[in-house]
């Protein structure tokens, strides 16, 4: 394969060495990949992901294997090869109400990526305030399918709010006090954590996340108002129209 090179934000430090450095090679799409990734229906996303960095990177890895934090920066860098480094987003004013657009000269340059370290390894670990300790691993794609079919063998239960979000917390769960833990007791333990300790523990997984930070600031041009606006895959991500024609 013929791509640019990029370091995913592991840098393949959690693949036992499948992907040496973190270093892939990123080729661009071609119509019969685009055809496949527009054509997708949403609950489809994954599988069709993970053909599309079959297709366009040298990973010889199962994609259900790689972090979501790098599945989520291999799709930046693919949209970025294929249509270019501009991309540019349509967003309302906070403010005022007004309509303007936000122009980004390098998709990945202009946001910040976290890279681990070199002797990162899982399970991670952390003290909750209530003193309970949690060991933890970093979410895969794997874990993003299981997690869907956990949430729909909810859907028709009274519970309200978010049904992914203990289920979500439970999945990154793999010891508790030392103990091995499987999915259902992690996901009693923390259906019942004070609120105090869920914040420590979410602090816990962002501190020792790696990934890119689809975020940047943006400045309304009618008000002056500056707000932070989420850049990241949406119905116009992968579409020409989301190019800069100037």
């Amino acid at each position: 394969m013929i791509g640019e090179p990029f370091v995913l934000p592991s840098r393949g430090l959690l693949y036992g060495g499948k992907i040496p450095d973190g270093k892939v090679e990123v080729a661009s799409m071609t119509t019969k990949e685009e055809k496949v990734l527009l054509g997708g229906r949403k609950s489809q996303f994954g599988e069709v992901l993970d053909y599309i960095f079959k297709s366009c990177t040298d990973i010889k890895m199962d994609p259900q294997e790689l972090l979501i934090s790098d599945r989520t920066y291999l799709l930046f860098a693919i949209r970025s090869v294929s249509y270019g480094k501009q991309f540019s987003f349509p967003w309302k004013c906070a403010s005022c109400g007004e309509s303007s657009t936000h122009q980004m000269q390098d998709l990945l340059g202009d946001l910040r990526v976290d890279y681990y370290e070199t002797g990162v390894s899982e399970p991670f670990s952390t003290t909750l305030p209530s003193g309970s300790e949690i060991g933890f691993r970093m979410l895969r794609g794997s874990d993003e399918r299981k997690l869907t079919r956990l949430v729909k063998a909810d859907e028709n239960s009274r519970n309200i709010g978010d049904p992914a979000y203990i289920p979500r917390l439970a999945l990154y769960v793999v010891k508790i006090d030392g103990k091995e833990v499987d999915y259902l007791t992690a996901h009693n333990f923390i259906l019942n954590l004070r609120v105090s300790d869920t914040s420590a523990f979410k602090s816990a997984i962002d501190k020792n996340s790696s990934g890119i930070y689809p975020m940047v600031d943006v400045s309304c041009m009618h008000c002056g108002y500056d707000q932070r606006m989420a850049v990241g895959p949406s119905e116009d991500f992968f579409r020409v129209s989301s190019v800069s024609r100037s």
